[in-house]
């Protein structure tokens, strides 16, 4: 999971179960685009472990603006300070740094239409 974090978040949100005590000694949640992804990281960094089941337990409906709403200027300037911190907390490598913001920026500002794409053929296994 960790070597995973270093690449993409681990988990997908509505399926993570934790413990409270871990998540506040973490420093809990932080109110930004990428708040999950920022609390798992701190939390491995605090040396809490992750697992992810094997077996798909959540069908998660997507809606029409979901491809939209993952892009744009908002999201590249939370991809760069998400992963700057990850540089400082020695999370990641400068450059493992410069290739995720090269990747996901990229990503962010791509028409939608094209996101979803990508999202479908490399991002999501099909049920």
């Amino acid at each position: 999971m960790v070597k995973f974090s270093k690449k993409r978040s681990p988990f997908a949100q509505p399926t993570v179960f934790f413990r409270k005590d871990a998540v506040i000694d973490s420093g809990g949640y932080k109110g930004t685009i990428k708040e999950d992804y920022n609390l798992w990281v701190r939390m491995f960094l605090k040396g809490y472990k992750g697992y992810n089941l094997q077996e798909s337990l959540l069908f998660y409906r997507i809606t029409k603006d979901f491809y939209r709403k993952k892009g744009g200027f908002s999201h590249v300037k939370e991809e760069v300070k998400l992963h700057y911190s990850f540089f400082k907390w020695k999370h990641i490598t400068w450059h493992e740094m410069l290739r995720n913001i090269f990747i996901n920026t990229t990503f962010r500002m791509i028409p939608a239409p094209l996101r979803r794409e990508v999202y479908l053929k490399f991002l999501r296994k099909p049920l």
